[in-house]
């Protein structure tokens, strides 16, 4: 069975954009922060209900969210509402409503990834033309805005690559499985949420995912210490070899 189709994925984009109208337009986000200090909006709470309804018939499937889950548990939909909420709280159009319907721990499934704010979606029910040839270096990554803002990488002298910011490690990994980019990098750890459809995307368009130098094919836990870099495996040495602490 396929989750993410034409006519599910539609459906959800269009009630997802009313949601949007209604609370993020209407400057009605009501930004609050958890009991980690992270941010949280109306909109997050929302859009987190909004796709746990939709998917309510299929008991076969639990769900971890980020706002609502008792615990990791295969088969399940793996959501983050919205990536990158302290982006949107700036007004950055860099966030993203992460979804993943997976079967088991090796993410094997089905991922959407989706800004409202850009019209950005990509999902694997998207047909693409696989490349024939590697680019050459200096290479394009993306890293958190956080961590350029603070100059965390701001020592990597090189001209193997050129890092700019984003907001949302989401959204990032949607736009290097779209080829926007060659690579990502975060020096945080992230939770399962944050990335589990972005690794679906870019393993289908054969980017692999690497934490501290190992490239990591089971996700079976709900947070993932940083360093972590996505790219292809012909490019993954070069660099590695400078980012590695």
């Amino acid at each position: 069975m396929y989750y993410l189709n034409e006519k599910s994925i539609t459906e959800l984009k269009n009630q997802i954009n009313l949601e949007f109208d209604k609370i993020y337009s209407s400057n009605l986000l009501n930004i609050k922060r958890k009991e980690d200090y992270s941010l949280i909006t109306d909109l997050d709470i929302s859009i987190s209900k909004l796709i746990k309804e939709y998917f309510k018939g299929f008991t076969e499937l639990t769900f971890f969210s980020e706002e609502e889950n008792s615990g990791l548990r295969f088969p399940c939909i793996i959501l983050d509402p919205i990536d990158g909420t302290r982006d949107l709280s700036k007004g950055y159009r860099e966030c993203c409503v992460s979804l993943a319907i997976v079967k088991n721990e090796n993410l094997d499934g089905e991922a959407w990834i989706y800004n409202p704010l850009t019209g950005f979606s990509l999902s694997t029910n998207d047909k693409f033309i696989g490349e024939m040839k590697r680019v050459s270096a200096p290479y394009l990554g993306m890293t958190s805005r956080s961590e350029y803002e603070k100059g965390m990488h701001d020592h990597y002298k090189t001209d193997q690559f050129k890092l700019m910011p984003r907001g949302s490690i989401a959204f990032k990994l949607g736009l290097l499985a779209a080829g926007a980019c060659d690579f990502v990098f975060t020096s945080h750890g992230k939770s399962l949420w944050d990335i589990a459809a972005g690794i679906i995307l870019c393993r289908k368009r054969g980017i692999e995912c690497y934490q501290k130098n190992i490239n990591i094919k089971r996700f079976n836990e709900e947070k993932y210490e940083g360093p972590i870099l996505w790219s292809h495996p012909e490019i993954y040495k070069n660099i590695n070899e400078i980012l590695s602490p």
